[in-house]
């Protein structure tokens, strides 16, 4: 027998030549015909088995699967914040999302086909979910709530986005007392004037400060007002 070929007789090759561990490489061919025999016999059996072996290889839990590695390929880091664990594989959430923005973008309608059709099968826990997300999230739905009714009530389109950073912008304060409550968005020319609901034409006010301004046109904000 040659000595380029296993004792099966399969040809060593790099393509048929199968790692195991620290001994010498063994017959990709014959590895590959006993995991299916065994995998037939017991498939219940054959998949714990895998799953054992990869999270022994990989690790299976968030923050330690493939510990060998800091950062994933594009060079982001592997901690709590961007770590996603998926059958004993980690994954980089940063990536992950940009793969599915990226796949999305291909193909929009798959996409939503997909979702109605999910949601069809789905609807009460979709439902619950929702619900869910919302008792967690009680500002983004007020604000969210908010946005749609000014958008009713005027022209343009003034994003959660566009108001979160002029909040911020302006320290998260009524810039007509000065005050850190809950803020309110208010047009510096008011709908009823013809002022538009755009991010050029609001600024943050507590609720007090609002209504006493009522339907005046009053910019308080200081760059904007100083030109």
């Amino acid at each position: 027998m040659s000595v380029d070929t296993f004792r099966c007789g399969h040809p060593k090759s790099p393509e048929n030549s199968a790692p195991n561990g620290k001994a010498a490489p063994i017959c990709r061919t014959c590895r590959n015909e006993r995991k299916r025999r065994n995998y037939a016999a017991d498939p219940a059996k054959a998949r714990a088995v895998s799953r054992e072996q990869r999270i022994r290889r990989v690790g299976g839990l968030k923050g330690n699967a493939n510990a060998r590695k800091d950062t994933c390929a594009q060079g982001h880091p592997y901690d709590d914040e961007n770590t996603y664990t998926y059958k004993g594989n980690r994954q980089c959430k940063l990536c992950r999302r940009q793969r599915a923005k990226e796949s999305y973008e291909r193909n929009p309608e798959r996409y939503h086909l997909a979702h109605r059709a999910w949601y069809q099968l789905n609807r009460d826990k979709a439902i619950a979910a929702t619900k869910r997300w919302a008792e967690a999230n009680r500002e983004r739905v007020a604000l969210t709530s908010r946005l749609k009714k000014h958008r009713r009530r005027a022209a343009g389109v003034l994003t959660a986005a566009e108001w979160q950073l002029i909040v911020a912008l302006h320290g998260r304060r009524c810039l007509a007392c000065g005050s850190d409550g809950p803020l309110t968005i208010d047009h510096v020319v008011p709908v009823s004037k013809g002022g538009v609901n755009t991010a050029a034409n609001v600024q943050p006010l507590c609720s007090t400060c609002n209504t006493s301004k009522g339907a005046k046109t009053i910019d308080y904000r200081p760059a904007l007002a100083a030109n």
